[in-house]
């Protein structure tokens, strides 16, 4: 990508693995638009190893409260590489980093 991605959190586990949280609209055209462009920032990082070689993936912390529109969003992410992660899931990821990151 030519333009610089901030992410608010990196650990390396095999790839540079960049979290981002983030916060969606309520709405579902718009939060479907929002995750889409994500996705595809995804899918470019996961594509494209920086010049030293390292891989990267996406992870995305979202807290989404409509049920379907949460599993939309999980599944738009999921078909771009993308990692997400809903907030109630994150003591599970904290660990999860805790074990794996190096």
């Amino acid at each position: 990508m030519d333009e610089p991605f901030t992410a608010d959190f990196a650990f390396l586990n095999g790839a540079r693995n960049l979290v981002k949280s983030v916060g969606l609209s309520g709405r579902e055209e718009n939060a479907l638009e929002e995750a889409s462009d994500l996705g595809s920032k995804g899918l470019l990082l996961a594509k494209h190893p920086n010049p030293q070689g390292t891989k990267s993936k996406l992870v995305i912390v979202a807290d989404i409260d409509d049920q379907q529109l949460r599993q939309r969003v999980h599944r738009l992410l999921s078909d771009h590489d993308v990692r997400f992660v809903e907030v109630d899931e994150l003591p599970g990821f904290a660990d999860e980093v805790e074990r794996v990151a190096h």
